[in-house]
């Protein structure tokens, strides 16, 4: 059986919806619109959604997850169909109103926060000129460039900002137990100014502790 909700940080939807995200971004697709996940034979469950990378598109991704038998790992498997539309989605409509130069698309949006999390990894301010120079020819104009950022601080804030800052040496606390030998072994982890995510296997502190009071 998959874990109940008290036996594991998160219900199983979160788990699927979470592992879907991770997937897209390494399979450079953006997804949103999730349907609630469904029970299915053999203890798996299933969701669908849809590209948030394109407008109107009709692009859609079945994702059915289901843990191993011991709960070490979780098993996604990725279906698609339909083609994307290939024309840029608008992101969130912007404060600074409806003048052109105020609207972009979700891929340019995507690329501020990801010149704002390198900037973030250097210890380097975080500014509008700083962000438009590590964008380059990239970079989006002025106005939406502000809002971006305005948005990205008061999301996260300041203090925030300083925990996120310490990605780095997390990734090497994580990077030195990655071997069988460690009580808390870290399989996957991805550390950015924005969000920690790890997936960490703590089988063999159990089997200490069994030992310990068998």
């Amino acid at each position: 059986q998959l874990p109940a909700d008290d036996d594991w940080p998160l219900p199983i939807k979160d788990v699927l919806r979470f592992a879907a995200r991770l997937w897209a971004k390494g399979a450079g697709e953006v997804v949103g619109d999730f349907r609630s996940p469904l029970p299915k034979a053999g203890d798996r469950t299933q969701t669908v959604a849809r590209c948030f990378q394109c407008d109107a598109c009709e692009k859609f991704f079945q994702f059915t997850g289901q843990w191993k038998d011991d709960k070490s790992a979780f098993r996604l498997e990725v279906a698609q169909a339909g083609e994307h539309s290939g024309r840029p989605r608008k992101a969130r409509k912007a404060r600074c109103g409806e003048r052109e130069e105020c609207q972009v698309t979700v891929e340019e949006r995507n690329r501020v926060l990801a010149a704002a999390d390198a900037l973030a990894a250097r210890s380097v301010a975080i500014t509008p000129s700083n962000v438009a120079v590590q964008m380059g020819r990239d970079r989006v104009a002025g106005p939406a460039l502000v809002e971006i950022l305005r948005n990205r601080k008061r999301k996260y804030g300041e203090k925030a900002e300083v925990f996120f800052c310490s990605a780095e040496s997390f990734q090497e606390y994580a990077d030195q137990r990655r071997s069988d030998d460690q009580i808390l072994r870290f399989d996957k982890v991805e550390a950015n100014s924005r969000q920690f995510a790890w997936v960490a296997s703590c089988m063999p502190f159990w089997a200490l502790l069994s030992k310990i009071y068998a």
